[in-house]
């Protein structure tokens, strides 16, 4: 992939664009005024449109399933093990097993929109297999 290209998928990462998520054009090239120049952005549009990783639509460029998937090479299971390691963080640091909800998904908010996106089932796996506890307003690390 060509280096424009990389940095142009950045600024759908830097938006926490989701699938099917549009940039539009003057965002695009308010964002790439900031590079100066000596990069081809039509060359860069063209061949992420070519790899399907984008689509042009409209007034901008909608991210596609792949490049979706490019921006967020995760798991469900990185979801469950970040939810572990930030509750077993918790309680080391507080003492406390249990953790207001808000307190965790305003955590994995500020990582990339995969991990709120896909919350909800990684807290069901996590509860089947007996790691955690949780309600409406809080969530419990349990030990094993």
């Amino acid at each position: 992939m060509l280096k424009v290209s990389e940095m142009i998928m950045e600024i759908f990462r830097e938006s926490r664009m989701g699938r099917k998520g549009v940039l539009f054009r003057q965002r695009l090239r308010v964002e790439t005024e900031k590079w100066g120049k000596g990069f081809n952005i039509r060359e860069g549009l063209g061949e992420l449109i070519s790899l399907g990783y984008i689509s042009e639509q409209g007034q901008g460029y909608v991210l596609e399933e792949i490049g979706y998937d490019y921006l967020y090479p995760y798991t469900i299971d990185h979801v469950e093990k970040e939810i572990l390691m930030f509750l077993e963080g918790f309680a080391n640091r507080c003492g406390a097993q249990t953790v207001p909800r808000s307190v965790l998904e305003e955590h994995l908010r500020s990582l990339d929109r995969y991990f709120m996106e896909n919350y909800a089932e990684a807290m069901e796996n996590l509860k089947e297999r007996a790691r955690v506890k949780f309600d409406r307003t809080s969530v419990t690390l349990v030990q094993l």
